[in-house]
């Protein structure tokens, strides 16, 4: 990985550098009841907010480097689960003629904003905006049960509306620098032999989890560009 990323820099996020008592409750609530990936969701928006950086999950791996996105306010590709949106018939019923969400639907199931491997500059208002998200909402409701239906690709699809994001396969260049590229991006491929991770995003040791700041990407996916 690192030949990859000559002059890029690798940040550890844990508990030492992020106080869970100072995050929304809904952040608090999850770490709690050790639902420590609705937590991560939070700490990877907070982390690329404050500073800037690349967020990637556990299982990455690079192929190439990222320069060319660099210059984006914010990066991910559509995530579009093409299985889900025709068994469900999502563009019937959940959108309009535009590919914008019908005001009666909560969220689009099966299209969303890629979460694995995003990108911000430090202060990006829309990652503000995704961060409020969650200062809104409890993760325990008030019959008990978790609020794990709607998760961050679902969050950062729904910010991303007042940006001009619609929910479709193709490019988008939405307002503020905001890029959204195709899922081909970012595409999905199962790795059949064993691989050995020297850098990991997001570390589970015993209860605890860490957070990287890097720029990779997924074992099970491919970047093509």
């Amino acid at each position: 990985m690192g030949e990859k990323l000559i002059g890029y820099k690798f940040k550890l996020w844990s508990e030492e550098n992020f106080d869970i008592s100072r995050a929304p409750i809904f952040v608090q609530e999850a770490y709690r009841h050790k639902k420590y990936a609705f937590v991560a969701d939070y700490v990877r928006l907070y982390a690329l907010y404050t500073e800037g950086g690349i967020y990637l999950d556990t299982d990455i791996h690079v192929v190439k480097n990222f320069d060319p996105f660099l210059n984006d306010g914010f990066f991910s590709s559509i995530e579009y689960h093409q299985d889900m949106v025709d068994n469900l018939n999502i563009v019937k019923e959940s959108l309009d003629g535009n590919y914008n969400r019908n005001s009666n639907v909560a969220h689009v199931k099966g299209i969303g904003i890629q979460s694995a491997m995003f990108g911000a500059e430090k202060g990006h208002p829309f990652m503000k905006d995704c961060m409020e998200y969650y200062e809104n909402i409890h993760f325990i409701q008030s019959d008990g049960s978790f609020y794990d239906k709607i998760i961050l690709p679902d969050v950062l699809a729904l910010c991303a509306e007042k940006y001009g994001f619609r929910y479709v396969k193709g490019k988008q260049i939405l307002k503020n620098n905001i890029v959204i590229y195709p899922q081909y991006f970012l595409q999905e491929k199962r790795m059949q032999q064993k691989i050995v991770l020297l850098f990991i995003v997001l570390i589970i040791v015993g209860e605890k989890q860490h957070f990287y700041n890097v720029y990779s990407m997924s074992l099970q996916q491919t970047l093509l560009w």
